[in-house]
Formats: structure tokens, C-alpha cells, sequence
């Protein structure tokens, strides 16, 4: 028989690093994993065992006892029975498979192998000396009989339970243990055991990089982060056209322990081809790349099927590859974008979308821009100011400074676009110094108006920093802080009220007028108003509008009109389109109007020469309050 060491002395190196490398980085740890772990030890043992009993004692048979030949023979077949019971059991582990009868089965025939190499000696079934020659029985060795017993279990039970393992996988795996099987064979008619080892390293390799470094979920079906973030770099890389499906089903982490839920999404795995992939982003998140798009059809369907069925709510949201996302996290983050924007439970991106979130990735890169650069004069931020009409003065003597950005590429961007970006991604406060900066500048410079109101989301203000950015800024200037006037959305948070509070008194205290922007879009909390410093009440155009079309809603504004007028609150309406709006709203207590019935925002810089030249159609609208 001709037997070469190298082979298993490679293979007990090889599996020494895998059990190290194993050991030494992280993967999720887990039964299956001891599994694989004692595999490799029981596999260096083999090796060992191997190279001892072929390459030092086989060839001094007659010369050394024979019981030390036979002790190291059975060992080594023992060694290769147990490591395909370990295949097999690992197997069983991953399908979920719990049928004890056929655990009894397995038990049974594993421990009649043992018994059959234990007592080969006397019963000279397989391997035997009689004096100084070695004999194999009708049975050359015990274990290859059990490998070509366990192969056909191994496959059976995949082929079984192949729901639990997805397609490209279940092929990996049988194709691994059918070359291995093959080569056993090829042994056996050739008269060798060089390779013997070797068939089962492979299959132990296949199984730690399919199962454990991929952290493949048998459960799904699925994959993890780590596998979405390569596939996406792979198919990126080769300009491969796919889609990206983002799924996320509401509430699933809390019902993923039902079978029947579970049965039901694996067939998202099933329905593809074996290029199609399913990963789990996050507890409640999903992701499945498709080559094409034969598939969504089905998807969307299934998709449905779980909701009719488990009360499962779902947002789907599907972008074919594109040049605006490179990367796992810029798919990811357009997805996000996209929920954000639309209401539909499926969506398909198109080339308006693409474009959409071309420019959104523009708007946050510069955003942050501003902030690093934390130029109080940056150029990319603009101060409008929108003219205020006072009522019983009959002049515009205040305005409202609103932002506006310029960006290269874009142009002018308003602040229903970008405001909400800067609030996701905390730069609003950049922006607000920005703007408060160019405000105060613009006072020190100019007479007129009497008073320019600024903007601050309650992000801003609860924020550390804030009161001595704010201040930093004022004591700058040489201004009357009168002229200057906060302005502090409705939506207050009561968790913060108290330091709110003290902190808008402290710019009170200086002269500064405090602003409720928004009254009436919010949950108004009466007495949060009123024990805030707050000068000026601002009713949203909402409640401007309703009182128009409603008697209801005409009557309960003119009621809070007259309730804050009487408690000392000057009151200021938005939204002013037309003469009756004006002269409602003048009906309800208005000291200040606000709308483009007199002025749409201009640049700050204009501000002057409208207050003090206003157009003419503006100074006969006093005609309309009569």
C-alpha cells in the first residue's frame, strides 16, 4: 500500500490555523461552532494518529508489539468514524432536525462500528497480523464502510429539510462531500490512504466559511451585514446591474419565535434563483439583492401574504443599482431617505428618486462642511427677510430672517429641503450661528427695521453650548437688543421645560423679545405658554386659513385672540394672502401681519430699502381694513 505523510501532516497544520484563527477572531459563538471546533481537533488527532500508524509502524510490523500497532489502528479508525458522526450531527443542527428515532438509529450504528474495529482482531474482519504479515479481512477498513453509509445520511437529511438551507448553499455543501466521497473512492481502487484526511478538511472548511464566517442564519435563510456589505462591493466593483431590496416588517424580532411565520419567510429565499441573495440587516430589517427584476412581482406579493396572515406591518423600498450609491451604507441611507418620503408599503425608485437623493447626499456633504468649517460668514448661507406689517403703526417696522443656502452644483435650496437634513444630521446649530451672525451684523449696520426676529429649533436650545454661542456672537456687535428678537417653535419639550425657560429669561433680561412661532400646529399646552417669558404669540397660517372657510374655527380663534390680547401678548398672524385674511385677522386682535400679500422673503440686504420705500400697493391695502 503506498502512503505518503505529507498530506496529513499539511492537513493537521491547516486545521491547527483554522482552530486558531477560530479561537482568535470573532464569530458569533454557538453550538454548531463547538461542533466545527472539535471536528478539527478530533481531525489533528487523525493526522497524527495517521502518520504514526502508516508511515512508522506499518512498515515495522513483526518488530514491534503488535498490540501498539493495533491500539494506534483502531484509535485512528475510531478517530475517522467519529468525525463523520460529527458531520452528521452538525448537519442535524443546522436543519433543526429532532427526530429522536433517528438519533436512537445513529447511535446505534456508530456505536456498532466502534464495537466491529474493537474486536477486528479477533473476529479478523478488517485489519489483522499474523506473524510478520499484515492481512485485511473481507472488510479493509471499518470506516470507509461508515463513510459510504454516512454520506447518503448527510444527503438525505439536506435533501429533507433543503427549505431550511438555501440553494446556492445546499450545493455548495453536497457538491464539497461528493468530491470528497469520490476521492475516498479513488483511495480505495488505487490501494492508498494518503488523502484520507483530507476529505474531511474540506468539508470542515466549506462549513466554517459558508456558516460561521459568512454568519449564515439557517433559520432565514439569510445572511448578515457583514456578507450584504462584501456582495454589494463585488457587484459594484463589476458594474453589475442588480436591485436592492430593503425591507422592513414591523414588529418581527417580537413574533420571529412562530414557526409558521418563520416557514413562511423562508420561502423568500426559495423563490429565487441561486444568485439571488437574502440578508438580515437589523431585528426588523431585511435586505435581498436580485439580479433582475422578474421577481419583485412575487416579492411583493409574499410581502402582502404575511401582512393578510400575521397582521405583519411592512415597508418595501427597492433601488436598482445606480451611480449615486457605492457602498452598503449609501444604499441603506437612500432607503431611509425614501421611507421618509413616501407612504406607499412598496416602492420602486426611478431615475427622479436617483436624482433626488443625488442631490440630498450634496446637501449633507456641504452641510457638514459648515459646520467643520464653523464660518460665522460662510457664503453658502443666505438671510432672507420676510417684511412684517404693523397694524396700528400702519408701516412694515419688523421682518423675520429665513435661511437659504447657495451650493455649488445646485443653486438655491430652500429650507423645506435642507432643514430637516440638518436636524437629522445635527448641523442645524452651524446654520443658526450662521444666520444669528449675519443678523446681528446687518442690525449694527442699518436703521431699519425696528426688529429682526431669528429662528431656534428646541434641538439648539437645550444644548450646552448654545448660551454662549449665542452670546458670543451678540457681544460682537454694538446694537440695541431690543432690535432683536428669538423666535421658538410651539412643540415644546416638557422634559426641558425648566431650562427653557431659564434660559429664554436670561436673553429677556437683556432686551430681547421672545417669539412663539407656530401657534396652532402643535399640542398647545396653555400653561407651558404662559409661564414662559414669551412677547409675541405667532398664529400659524393653518388657523389663518380655517377661520376663513369655518365659522368653528373662526370663533375658537378669535377666542385665543382675545384671551392672549387680554393677558398681554401681542399677536402676530402668518400667512396673509388676501384682503379678507387681513381683515379678519386685523378683526382679531393683529397688532403684526405676516404674508405675500405684502412681501415674500428677499435678501436681508434689501430690508432697508423696502421700509423705507415700500410699494405702492402695499400702503393701499389700508383701504381693505375699513
Amino acid at each position: 500500500m503506498y502512503y505518503s505523510y505529507v498530506c496529513d501532516l499539511a492537513v493537521a497544520i491547516l486545521s491547527a490555523i483554522v482552530l486558531f484563527v477560530i479561537n482568535m477572531v470573532y464569530v458569533p459563538r454557538n453550538r454548531r461552532l463547538l461542533f466545527v471546533k472539535f471536528a478539527l481537533c478530533n481531525l489533528i488527532y487523525a493526522c497524527v494518529l495517521s502518520m504514526l500508524f502508516y508511515d512508522y509502524l506499518l512498515p515495522r510490523v513483526g518488530s514491534v508489539n503488535d498490540n501498539l500497532v493495533y491500539l494506534v489502528h483502531n484509535a485512528q479508525q475510531i478517530s475517522l468514524i467519529t468525525e463523520l458522526l460529527i458531520f452528521i450531527l452538525y448537519v442535524f443542527d443546522l436543519v433543526g432536525y429532532k427526530n429522536k428515532k433517528a438519533y436512537y438509529a445513529l447511535g446505534a450504528a456508530v456505536l456498532l462500528f466502534y464495537i466491529l474495529e474493537l474486536t477486528s482482531v479477533k473476529t479478523k474482519i478488517g485489519f489483522y497480523i499474523d506473524g510478520n504479515t499484515v492481512h485485511n479481512g473481507s472488510i479493509t477498513s471499518l470506516y470507509l464502510v461508515w463513510y459510504v453509509m454516512a454520506i447518503p445520511v448527510l444527503a438525505a437529511t439536506i435533501i429533507h429539510e433543503n427549505r431550511i438551507i438555501i440553494n446556492r448553499i445546499y450545493h455548495t455543501v453536497s457538491v464539497s462531500f461528493g468530491i470528497c466521497l469520490a476521492t475516498t473512492v479513488l483511495q480505495y481502487l488505487r490501494h492508498t490512504d494518503t488523502y484520507t484526511t483530507l476529505t474531511y478538511f474540506i468539508p470542515i472548511l466549506v462549513i466554517v466559511f459558508l456558516f460561521h464566517s459568512n454568519s449564515y442564519n439557517s433559520t432565514y435563510g439569510a445572511l448578515d451585514r457583514e456578507a450584504l456589505r462584501g456582495r454589494v462591493a463585488e457587484l459594484t466593483r463589476h458594474h453589475s446591474q442588480f436591485y436592492f431590496v430593503y425591507i422592513r416588517l414591523n414588529n418581527f424580532a417580537r413574533i420571529e419565535s412562530d414557526s409558521n411565520v418563520i416557514e413562511d419567510f423562508k420561502s423568500f429565499a426559495e423563490r429565487t434563483d441561486y444568485t439571488d441573495y437574502l440578508f438580515r440587516y437589523g431585528e426588523d430589517i431585511f435586505v435581498m439583492i436580485y439580479n433582475s427584476d422578474r421577481y419583485l412581482g412575487t416579492l411583493k406579493h409574499t410581502i402582502q401574504e404575511l401582512h393578510t396572515r400575521y397582521q405583519l406591518a411592512h415597508r418595501v423600498v427597492v433601488i436598482p443599482s445606480n451611480d449615486a450609491c457605492r457602498k452598503m451604507s449609501e444604499y441603506t441611507e437612500f432607503c431611509r431617505y425614501l421611507l421618509r418620503k413616501h407612504d406607499e408599503d412598496f416602492f420602486l425608485a426611478g431615475a427622479a428618486e436617483i436624482d433626488d437623493f443625488k442631490d440630498y447626499l450634496i446637501i449633507k456633504k456641504q452641510l457638514a462642511d459648515i459646520a467643520d468649517q464653523a464660518n460665522l460668514n460662510d457664503d453658502r448661507v443666505l438671510v432672507y427677510g420676510q417684511p412684517i406689517y404693523d397694524v396700528r403703526r400702519h408701516a412694515f417696522t419688523t421682518a423675520e430672517s429665513l435661511m437659504r443656502l447657495r451650493l455649488p452644483d445646485l443653486g438655491m435650496i430652500y429650507p423645506d429641503v435642507f432643514i430637516p437634513i440638518a436636524e437629522q444630521e445635527g448641523n442645524i446649530h452651524a446654520l443658526t450661528r450662521v444666520i444669528l451672525n449675519k443678523v446681528c451684523r446687518y442690525l449694527a449696520a442699518h436703521d431699519q427695521p425696528d426688529r429682526i426676529s431669528v429662528n431656534f429649533s428646541m434641538y439648539e436650545i437645550t444644548k450646552k453650548e448654545f448660551y454662549d454661542d449665542v452670546m458670543g456672537i451678540l457681544s460682537t456687535y454694538r446694537f440695541d437688543r431690543a432690535r432683536i428678537a428669538f423666535e421658538i417653535t410651539e412643540s415644546l419639550n416638557a422634559e426641558h421645560l425648566d431650562e427653557i425657560r431659564d434660559i429664554l429669561q436670561k436673553f429677556r433680561d437683556l432686551g430681547i423679545k421672545i417669539y412663539l412661532d407656530d401657534f396652532g400646529t402643535g399640542y398647545s399646552n396653555l400653561e407651558h405658554i404662559t409661564n414662559l417669558p414669551i412677547d409675541v404669540i405667532k398664529f400659524d397660517k393653518s388657523l389663518v386659513d380655517s377661520s376663513g372657510y369655518s365659522e368653528r374655527s373662526k370663533y375658537l380663534v378669535e377666542g385665543m385672540s382675545s384671551m392672549f390680547h387680554t393677558i398681554g401678548y401681542q399677536l402676530l398672524y402668518e400667512g396673509i394672502e388676501t384682503a379678507p385674511d387681513q381683515k379678519r385677522c386685523i378683526g382679531m386682535q393683529a397688532q403684526y401681519l405676516q404674508g405675500y400679500r405684502y412681501s415674500k422673503p428677499i435678501p436681508i440686504e434689501e430690508l432697508d430699502d423696502f421700509i423705507n420705500h415700500p410699494p405702492k400697493e402695499c400702503m393701499d391695502m389700508d383701504d381693505s381694513q375699513d
